[in-house]
């Protein structure tokens, strides 16, 4: 457990420094969508 979340934490990270484009919708509202389906 411990490394799935290390590993989960050091890709949230890298998504926030580095992402690969340009948001279009904000991530709260991506988020939001993504857990309710």
């Amino acid at each position: 457990m411990a490394f799935f979340l290390g590993m989960f934490g050091l890709m949230a990270a890298w998504e926030l420094f580095a992402p690969r484009r340009v948001l279009e919708v904000s991530k709260p509202v991506r988020w939001t969508h993504n857990i309710s389906i």
